[in-house]
């Protein structure tokens, strides 16, 4: 091998030792810089994670892109609302407060309430329904009791309903009073109605009229 063959071949393991070298130091200030940016956002993170979450409303969207959980308070009005579509049609539940009434219901579709629970005021309400919509009168069961109060003795009842309104009673199991007596009242889509109770007095069966009156009594 020539003097000039040797002075080339070192130059050559000059060169690539240089090379790695240099891809060395490259990668050391790569890594640093990395460590360095990830310091620095550590450093500009808070200690904690926020306790509190303030917003007007929250929605979560389902994958048809419909919201399938909402979140809302606006003036009196408080609400929590989950649905979802089944095979026949949406389903949903719904707890809220309106002023001095919580509640909670469950609907097989937006106008038709097959659960509801109620607290207010004046005492507190379970209702259960048959899924009709409005138009078609449901037909229900209302249980009611309210608190006795300075003004009033206070009642419970059991209801048979049709439709929504007090209109639609069919029949009612009623107890008023914290010493009263229960009475039955039967109606009918006619509007045509009796009440039967027991008088406490005499123990007589009466039969009441719409009036409240006497029509007939157990011998």
């Amino acid at each position: 091998m020539s003097d000039i063959e040797r002075r080339i071949e070192a130059i050559e393991k000059a060169n690539r030792r240089w090379r790695h070298a240099v891809g060395l130091l490259a990668s050391m200030l790569l890594i640093a810089l990395t460590i360095a940016i990830v310091l620095t956002i550590a450093a500009k993170m808070p200690d904690k994670v926020a306790e509190v979450l303030r917003a007007k409303g929250i929605e979560v969207l389902g994958p048809d892109g419909n919201p399938v959980i909402e979140l809302k308070a606006e003036g009196d009005v408080s609400t929590l609302i989950l649905s979802g579509v089944g095979q026949h049609n949406e389903k949903g539940v719904a707890l809220g407060v309106v002023k001095d009434v919580a509640y909670l219901m469950l609907a097989k579709h937006k106008e038709a309430p097959l659960f509801w629970a109620q607290v207010d005021d004046a005492g507190a309400s379970l209702s259960l329904y048959d899924g009709r919509p409005g138009s078609q009168e449901p037909r229900g069961v209302v249980m009611r009791s309210v608190y006795p109060t300075e003004h009033t003795l206070g009642e419970t009842n059991i209801t048979l309903m049709r439709g929504w309104q007090k209109e639609g009673i069919q029949a009612q199991l009623s107890i008023q009073g914290p010493a009263g007596a229960p009475s039955l009242y039967l109606g009918g889509p006619d509007g045509k109605a009796v009440s039967l109770r027991v008088n406490q007095e005499n123990g007589r069966v009466e039969f009441l009229d719409e009036s409240n009156k006497s029509v007939w009594s157990s011998p």
